[in-house]
């Protein structure tokens, strides 16, 4: 494999890696809303449930785009090296 294969196998690594810490992120505010819903007051937790499921689906549907983009090109690699 070439130099520049590699470098480019290894940005999308760095890519992929950079995702983790998103992806964390939304599974703490999945708990956050399910630790939400076992309080007492509907409203707030009504309102703040929303908030962070609003923001958890917006952020899936970035993070699915950009997986699906590295995805395509891993996908394609081989037949851009040859």
């Amino acid at each position: 494999m070439r130099t520049d294969e590699l470098k480019e196998l290894e940005k999308l690594g760095f890519e992929l890696s950079d995702l983790l810490p998103r992806l964390e992120m939304i599974q703490h505010a999945s708990e956050a809303v399910t630790a939400l819903n076992q309080k007492a007051d509907n409203a707030t937790t009504a309102y703040m449930a929303t908030k962070v499921l609003s923001n958890i689906y917006t952020q899936m549907q970035k993070l699915s785009a950009e997986i699906d983009d590295i995805a395509f090109k891993l996908i394609n690699f081989e037949e851009e090296a040859e």
